[in-house]
Parts: structure tokens; sequence; C-alpha cells
């Protein structure tokens, strides 16, 4: 009768059981590494010199170039208190100035060497990633506060599994899992 029924018998042993769960995923952008570029200051876009999305950026790489009347002034009011010399805290205040509307210190610097006002200033990047938005177009106006870029850095992504609810008891926090991706294998 156990032979008809197809009972079989063995040794009890003890060891960890294992249940394999297969789902569909998706990949994204770890939020907590995204970063937004806007400026405070309106201006226009004069030249562009990242000018697609999924482009790769380090930080400190120029963006763009914009020209705005707001950095045109500060620039001579910091020249003129550069040339003064006399009043240390004017100079301080307008390099101050420049420093809060986001003006790197290399421009700032080349702004003392060279002496001269520069219409359109470099904007560069303050993250490292991958431009995942791109709001801008070469020769348009934008406004202090709007969103430019938005930059992600990949070094770390997020992987979004979808599990049923009956497969929860299964799954918990740091536990391991192997992907396969349509597109790399292996």
């Amino acid at each position: 009768v156990m032979q008809s029924m197809g009972v079989r018998t063995g040794e009890v042993i003890a060891g960890p059981l294992h249940r394999t769960i297969r789902t569909v995923g998706h990949l994204e952008y770890d939020e907590t590494k995204i970063g937004t570029v806007s400026l405070k200051v309106s201006g226009w876009i004069e030249k562009l010199h990242v000018n697609k999305t999924g482009a790769l950026v380090n930080r400190g790489d120029p963006l763009m170039e914009i020209y705005s009347p707001e950095l045109v002034s500060a620039q001579e009011e910091y020249l003129m208190a550069l040339k003064g010399k006399r009043d240390s805290s004017l100079l301080s205040s307008s390099q101050k100035r420049l420093e809060y509307w986001d003006i790197s210190p290399q421009v700032i610097e080349e702004l003392r060497n060279s002496k001269e006002v520069r219409k359109s200033l470099p904007i560069l990047s303050p993250f490292d990633g991958v431009v995942t938005e791109k709001d801008v177009v070469e020769g348009t106006y934008f406004e202090a506060g709007q969103k430019l870029y938005t930059i992600a850095d990949l070094s770390t992504i997020w992987v979004y599994v979808h599990i049923y609810e009956y497969e929860l008891p299964w799954v918990s926090e740091g536990q391991a899992a192997t992907m396969t991706l349509p597109y790399l294998p292996g």
C-alpha cells in the first residue's frame, strides 16, 4: 500500500529551510542621492555645456553659462571694493554676496585676477552623478529658484520588487537576493 501511494521515508535532519520567490521588480534612483540645480538669481542661459539627459557630470564641471544683471552689478561692486582696499568690510561683504549666489570660489578668484566684469558666468555642478532631468534651453530666461537640472548619483540604486501578501512571511530585512536583468545577462 505504501508503495502504491508513493510514500517515502527518510532520516530527519536539522537545517535551514529554503523557499524561492520569483517576482518582478524595477530599478529606481536612491532618493537620498538626488540633487536639484536651481539658482538664487534670475537671468538668461547664454550657453549650455550639459545639453542632454543621461550626461555624466562631476562636481565642479561647468553645466552652463548665465547672464544676470544682478550678477554683473555684484561683480562691479566687488571690483570697486577691490580697487578701494581701504574698506575691507565692503570687500568682504561684496565677496560674500557673490558666494551666497553660489558663484564658485574659482570664478571669484578669476574675477579678482582679471579685474574685468564678465557678462556671463559659469555655473558649476554641485553634485557627482547623471543628469536625469534637464529643464533648460539655451537662450531662455529663468527665474530665481526655478529647477534647471536634476542630478542623481548612481553609485547606489534601489530595486523595488513586487511581492504578494502570502509571500511576506518568507521575506525579511537584510535577506540575500539574486537579481537577473534582461539587458545584462549573468
